[in-house]
């Protein structure tokens, strides 16, 4: 029956107060200016701030792999718009890109959000050992120091292999845990 009758149907309602507020979040921390400064000298041949806050939001309100995000969660869960367009490949592609920039990209961040909430924040400190990965096997690096070569798209950047069995903070000694402290200074 159509509106004029006083009766409506509801044919879709994409749940938005989520991804609403990581947006608004999202916009005032600048989050996607820096990340669109970044990727304005390359070419990249779609809008890879979209899809890097659209697994944001997924990681946020509904944690899945990126496969689920693209294929499931930004089709038929969710609205966000400017992700319509994405592919499954821009996703990975777009984690490249924030490997390959994640240094600048943090950087700018946290002087943003510093100067934002009036912080006087010399070096910060945290550890990410109490998480574990879904794997089944550790990372195996090359030589005595364990090292892991990153791909061309990340810069080819060599780090310690990360992914080693140990018993993390919560409990999980079946899984691979992070084995990395990380320090920022400003």
């Amino acid at each position: 029956m159509g509106a004029g009758n006083g009766e409506l149907r509801l044919v879709c309602a994409w749940p938005y107060g989520e991804v609403y507020v990581l947006q608004a979040l999202w916009q005032r921390l600048g989050i996607d200016q820096v990340i669109r400064a970044q990727a304005q000298a390359r070419r990249l041949g779609f809008d890879v701030e979209r899809a890097l806050f659209a697994m944001v939001a997924n990681r946020a309100c509904a944690p899945c792999s990126k496969l689920y995000c693209w294929d499931q969660w930004l089709k038929e869960e969710v609205h966000i718009p400017g992700t319509q367009g994405l592919s499954l490949q821009h996703l990975y592609r777009a984690m490249d890109f924030l490997e390959a920039n994640k240094e600048p990209i943090e950087r700018e961040i946290f002087h943003r959000v510093a100067d934002l909430l009036n912080l006087d924040v010399e070096v910060l400190f945290y550890d990410t050992t109490s998480l574990h990965f879904e794997i089944d096997l550790n990372d195996e690096g090359g030589g005595p120091d364990d090292i892991v070569h990153g791909s061309l798209a990340a810069g080819h950047k060599t780090y310690r292999a990360p992914r080693k069995r140990g018993l993390s903070k919560n409990g999980r000694g079946d899984a691979p845990r992070a084995n990395m402290t990380c320090c920022t200074s400003r």
